[in-house]
């Protein structure tokens, strides 16, 4: 949607469909998260892989 202030924005809205699909899509997305985590040792060695990462980043 244009914004009434500033001609030069413009802003994003879910839509019911968009909604809709996130409700299907969460539980999948949740399911694989727990997989992944389980292949990588639980959530403290994801952990310390985002901090190497980030430290690789930076």
């Amino acid at each position: 949607r244009k914004s009434e202030v500033d001609r030069r924005v413009q802003s994003l809205h879910i839509t019911d469909a968009g909604l809709a699909y996130l409700d299907e899509l969460l539980p999948i997305w949740q399911e694989h998260e727990e997989r992944l985590l389980a292949k990588l040792g639980g959530k403290q060695a994801r952990d310390q892989i985002i901090g190497l990462l980030k430290r690789l980043y930076d």
